[in-house]
């Protein structure tokens, strides 16, 4: 995971192919994953306005990880997952070959997340809460890395969180472990 790195190409531009909902982030994160016979990537944006903040995400497809990537215009953004924020989701598929997508919740000190049959139709978000069950030492909770399968339904997440107030808020990563329940 070391440099150097070589811009090759741009996996989805703003522009003419966008979708009205993609906003001042443009394409803000891509996260891929194997479903159908295909890849499917979650992307995230921003649109931001004087009447409403939403971070959404919404999913793109190619027949090969190497692309070409096309936006799945008629699924997104996908708010059936949450109405106002969804960020950097990262999507596992799990023993009994569905998909989870943990992704963060904004500064919320919460985690969302959502499943699927298939890896492309997502359930509404559950919200998981760390604060009451943990030893809390950040200010601000935000995004999952990764969902680490450790054996038995037995989960961990590492995630990042900012310690101390604004604008001098130190930049952490911490590990919480989790059960899921079937």
């Amino acid at each position: 995971l070391a440099g150097p790195y070589e811009d090759i190409e741009v996996i989805l531009e703003p522009g003419p192919e966008s979708d009205a909902w993609e906003g001042i982030q443009g394409v803000a994160s891509f996260y891929v994953h194997q479903a159908k016979g295909k890849w499917f990537g979650f992307f995230g944006s921003a649109w931001v306005d004087h009447k409403e903040n939403t971070w959404w995400s919404g999913l793109a497809e190619a027949p090969a990880m190497a692309g070409p990537w096309k936006r799945c215009s008629e699924l997104n953004p996908l708010t059936q997952i949450s109405e106002v924020f969804v960020e950097n989701p990262i999507v596992s598929k799990l023993p009994d070959n569905s998909y989870i997508a943990l992704f963060d919740r904004g500064f919320a000190g919460k985690f969302g997340y959502s499943t699927s049959k298939d890896g492309v139709d997502w359930s509404h978000e559950v919200e998981i809460d760390l604060e009451p069950h943990v030893n809390k030492w950040w200010t601000f909770m935000r995004t999952p890395l990764g969902l680490i399968d450790q054996g038995n339904g037995i989960y961990d997440v590492y995630y990042t969180a900012l310690k101390g107030e604004f604008p001098d808020a130190c930049g952490w990563v911490g590990k919480v472990t989790f059960k899921l329940k079937s």
